[in-house]
C-alpha cells in the first residue's frame, strides 16, 4: 500500500532537493536521514517581523511529523528550528514509535 502526506505536513519544510534516477522511484526516501522541524506554522517573512517567537503547537508538530517519519524509515536525527525546543522533539519522539532513541 503506497502512503501519501497530507499537504498540511508540508508547511513545516521549507525547501528540500534531492537526486533522484527516477521520479516515479520512492527510493530518494532512503537517503533523507535527518529532520529538522520549525516550530511555528508562521512564514519566514512573519518570522522575521515577529517581535515574540512564535513556539506553535508541540503536540501538532508531533503529529504531522509522523506522517512524514512513516515516509522515511532511515531518519535517524530529528531536531528543530525557529522556536523548537525539548517539548516539540519530544512529541516527534513520541509519535514515531518504529525507531528506538540512540
Amino acid at each position: 500500500m503506497k502512503k501519501t502526506l497530507s499537504r498540511s505536513g508540508w508547511r513545516f519544510i521549507a525547501t528540500i532537493m534531492i537526486i533522484v534516477k527516477s521520479p516515479t522511484s520512492e527510493a530518494w526516501t532512503l537517503r533523507i536521514g535527518g529532520l529538522r522541524s520549525n516550530a511555528s506554522r508562521m512564514s519566514h517573512a512573519e518570522l522575521d517581523e515577529a517581535e515574540v517567537l512564535d513556539a506553535g503547537d508541540p503536540v501538532e508538530l508531533g503529529q504531522l511529523s509522523a506522517e512524514l517519519l512513516a515516509l522515511l524509515p532511515n531518519i535517524r536525527v530529528i531536531g528543530g528550528c525557529c522556536g523548537t525546543d525539548h517539548r516539540h522533539v519530544g512529541c516527534i519522539a513520541g509519535h514515531d514509535h518504529a525507531r528506538s532513541a540512540a
